[in-house]
């Protein structure tokens, strides 16, 4: 099940008595949990150990609530009582949540219908939602957010809640107090500082470094790798296609005045249109990841070779 669909039924109070939730946003998640909760008029789910403690409860079955059994991954014992799920019509709402939930399992294909996965949102729609929440003064400094939370939306509202609060007391500007954070390690650039030095590696054409780290890649957070990947290059993308006076490149394009700095140090390896097939090839990856078209255990090799 697609995630428009879920959010159509509910715009048309339409009832879910069954669904299977996974995927690591689970700020978005919890955000579903709570329309649904006030779909069937109660104002917090209840929590359940195992399927059992439903499917065997009768006094359950007769009333009107929202019922969340989690569990980290799916057992053969779980794929017998999801079956008997499938067709209930009962005046409850049953989600089901794993934490992990391989998309190649014959489980997920069994009962893909009723799978719905909260992947960490892409980096435009997280602009868009988090834009009329904090006011910074480019671009730029809203991408650097959405990165060092690794497009994490819960860490993100969090920060922006740290930064508004402290710009209120302080009188100074979010971006000033953003970028003071950063410098004081109060707000913390990702630990992941391997996946920056790879996403370097590629962006320089190191084809030995990037080669001798790939291994080291495999069991990182595969579309956080790509995204980063692609934010790079984009930026790239900016500064070489920007036509105009340089002077004006930091207001036209929202590069923060630091990384045109930086970028006009480096000897850049790739022209325009290079640049703008890597960027709708990076993308097509990301989009085939999350859609389970190409194996994530090949994706990003498959990426970098292409880059490369």
């Amino acid at each position: 099940m697609e995630l428009l669909e879920l959010n159509k039924k509910i715009v048309n109070k339409q009832k879910i008595p069954f669904v299977i939730f996974n995927g690591e946003e689970v700020k978005v998640r919890d955000i579903y949990i709570d329309k649904i909760c006030k779909l069937y008029n109660v104002k917090k789910p209840t929590y359940l150990e195992d399927f059992s403690n439903f499917l065997f409860t009768n006094n359950m079955l007769s009333s009107n609530n929202v019922y969340i059994i989690r569990k980290d991954t799916p057992s053969e014992e779980d794929k017998k009582f999801i079956s008997a799920l499938e067709d209930y019509k009962g005046n409850n709402s049953i989600i089901v949540y794993y934490t992990t939930l391989s998309k190649q399992s014959s489980f997920y294909k069994r009962f893909e219908s009723n799978i719905i996965t909260f992947n960490y949102l892409d980096d435009e729609i997280l602009l868009n939602e988090i834009k009329p929440l904090i006011s910074f003064n480019c671009l730029q400094d809203y991408i650097d957010l959405i990165h060092i939370c690794q497009n994490d939306y819960s860490r993100i509202l969090n920060e922006i809640h740290k930064i508004n609060c402290y710009s209120k007391v302080s009188n100074m500007p979010p971006s000033i107090i953003f970028n003071n954070f950063i410098a004081k390690k109060i707000i913390a650039l990702p630990e992941n500082n391997d996946i920056q030095v790879f996403v370097q590696n590629v962006i320089n054409r190191d084809f030995n470094g990037t080669l001798s780290m790939l291994p080291n890649m495999v069991d990182k957070e595969l579309i956080g790798v790509l995204s980063l990947m692609y934010a790079n290059f984009r930026n790239l993308f900016l500064y070489v296609s920007f036509k105009g006076d340089k002077k004006s490149i930091t207001k036209s394009t929202g590069l923060s005045y630091g990384l045109v700095k930086f970028l006009s140090t480096k000897r850049i390896m790739y022209d325009e249109y290079e640049l703008k097939f890597i960027l709708q090839f990076i993308f097509k990856i990301i989009n085939s990841v999350k859609n389970g078209l190409i194996d994530s255990d090949i994706a990003l090799f498959y990426t970098v070779i292409n880059i490369l």
